[in-house]
């Protein structure tokens, strides 16, 4: 007696287990879910910048290059990202983005070095940290 009803209260506690699984099977299509990391805001736009017409798939943030620092100015509606490549897959850089839309959109960049009247309808801030970071030169008029 003790024996089949252990296994009624086994059977009534598997039962709804199999049903979960198979249903989780059902509704992935067999495949286990993934989870991907958290991407820096920027990335996606940085990769987008650094694509040629050549390649056929986007770099990624992490496999072809580092996101090294992301410095964020006017409450954060302008960004200066730096970059590093990872196995001379990309070469080193400097991006400038500004956030319309809650969407960043590049605006000077891929680079290491860009005239000073590329950065004329930039905010003060980004212009001084861009000068005081070595990435400007003024151009020569003859």
């Amino acid at each position: 007696m003790i024996i089949k009803r252990s296994i009624r209260i086994g059977l009534l506690l598997l039962v709804p287990l199999v049903a979960l699984w198979v249903a989780r099977l059902l509704i992935t299509g067999g495949v286990n879910p993934i989870t991907l990391q958290s991407a820096d805001p920027v990335a996606g736009r940085i990769s987008q910048a650094l694509t040629s017409t050549s390649q056929v798939s986007l770099p990624v943030a992490g496999k072809d290059y580092r996101i090294q620092n992301t410095n964020y100015f006017d409450t954060k509606t302008w960004a200066v990202v730096v970059i590093k490549g990872i196995n001379n897959t990309i070469t080193d850089g400097l991006f400038v983005l500004t956030e319309v839309n809650g969407t960043y959109n590049v605006v000077l960049g891929p680079g290491t070095s860009f005239p000073r009247s590329a950065t004329l309808a930039m905010p003060t801030d980004v212009q001084q940290y861009l000068y005081n970071g070595g990435y400007l030169y003024d151009t020569v008029t003859q």
